[in-house]
């Protein structure tokens, strides 16, 4: 400052520096509305093969430039082909489906989003991602054991030992029995899944599907008496032995037992149905023993108990003639005695026999000329059983 009067200040440089700062800005504001976001990167889906047998894995979806035509080969342990596809937009639908060789066999996908059948589905990924299915030759059986109880299961054939093993692939069509061994103090209570209607240890299957069994064990429950009871002409054995009906028809057996009854009919004599088992198949009965317990075996009259064991022709001193027939009988029967030729009857007689060694006569008549006939006789018994005995005879000459 100069002659007492204040010097002036520039502002010019300040405005210019405010105005350069403005319009830095206006234009970065202007480049971030409109400048495109970063695109999401693209991803990669890995198909990963495994099993007994082999199989092919094709296809994608959802516009997706994903394209697999995968080989697994068992032999060589190896995948071939296509097996991978890369650069796959985030958010894409992809399908993939397995396709494993021979009758009966399957595929078993893991790490899908979704699995239908044999298609695996992976959607809304945008990472890289691998999933993997197994060939298989044939259906899974899968054991599951509940209730308070503790015991083992094991399959024949070999594959399941639960305890730790409890699943097992077996071939289509394989027929598998499981056997349950409950701990002592324990028994099975019930059978549940693909084996509900069984009964005691054992469980047999046919793998036509996958299939899931559950063994429940419990606690045994007191020992108990079997009882049996036999309506007609049959006999009655155990398994465990225990009761042979006719001579023994009462047993004790350990609670939670399982007792196997078989039936044996006598002669002329048929088994018709068991009353009070657990089970019945095969006309054996299944017993669990829980407490007393009675089972009534019926059998049923099917046929006429007898034999015939000659026929003779005698003429005696006063010039009679006379059949005698010699039979065996099983039960009491009526009937008829009869002397046919050429199909004509020659002379009848009614007849009621006991059961035994019997005889059964008839008188020829006089008119009938000596020859060759039949005797026939019919017999019926209680039960309305039918039978008919014949055999040839020379009648004597007149």
């Amino acid at each position: 400052m100069t002659g007492g009067n204040a010097a002036r200040y520039d502002a010019r440089p300040v405005h210019r520096k405010l105005r350069f700062a403005l319009a830095a800005i206006v234009a970065s504001v202007a480049f971030c509305l409109v400048a495109p976001s970063p695109a999401a990167a693209a991803w990669t889906l890995t198909i990963g093969t495994q099993g007994n047998i082999s199989g092919d894995v094709s296809g994608a979806s959802g516009g997706t430039p994903a394209t697999f035509s995968c080989h697994w080969d068992p032999i060589l342990q190896a995948q071939s082909g296509a097996c991978a596809a890369s650069a796959i937009p985030p958010g894409t639908l992809v399908i993939v489906t397995a396709t494993p060789s021979g009758i009966g066999s399957k595929a078993v996908w893991s790490n899908c989003t979704t699995v239908l059948g044999n298609d695996c589905y992976v959607e809304n990924q945008s990472t890289d991602r691998t999933v993997t299915v197994t060939f298989v030759n044939g259906f899974t059986l899968t054991v599951t054991k509940a209730g308070p109880g503790t015991g083992t299961v094991t399959s024949a054939p070999p594959g399941i030992a639960c305890g730790s093993d409890c699943s097992d692939t077996y071939n289509a069509g394989q027929v598998v029995t499981l056997t349950a061994a409950p701990s002592a103090g324990f028994f099975v209570s019930a059978w549940g899944g693909a084996c509900a209607t069984s009964s005691g240890l054992t469980c047999t299957l046919t793998m036509n599907s996958d299939l899931s069994v559950t063994v429940t064990f419990g606690p045994s429950p007191p020992s108990g008496n079997l009882h049996v009871t036999v309506q007609g002409r049959g006999a009655v054995s155990s398994d465990p032995p225990g009761i042979s009906c006719g001579t023994i028809c009462s047993a004790q057996f350990g609670g939670g037992q399982t007792v196997i009854l078989t039936e044996r009919p006598l002669r002329g004599w048929g088994f018709v149905r068991w009353d009070g088992c657990t089970s019945v198949q095969n006309d054996e009965c299944t017993v669990v023993i829980g407490s007393a317990q009675s089972v009534i075996a019926v059998f049923k009259d099917v046929a006429v108990l007898a034999e015939l064991r000659y026929v003779s022709a005698s003429e005696r001193p006063n010039g009679d003639r006379h059949i005698s027939a010699g039979l065996v009988m099983g039960e009491a029967a009526t009937g008829r005695l009869q002397l046919v030729r050429n199909g004509a009857v020659l002379a009848s007689k009614a007849i009621s026999v006991r059961a035994g060694i019997r005889t059964v006569t008839l008188k020829i008549p006089s008119d009938i000329a000596g020859g060759r006939a039949r005797v026939r006789i019919t017999l019926t018994d209680d039960a309305g059983n039918a039978l008919v005995l014949t055999a040839i005879v020379i009648v004597p000459p007149r």
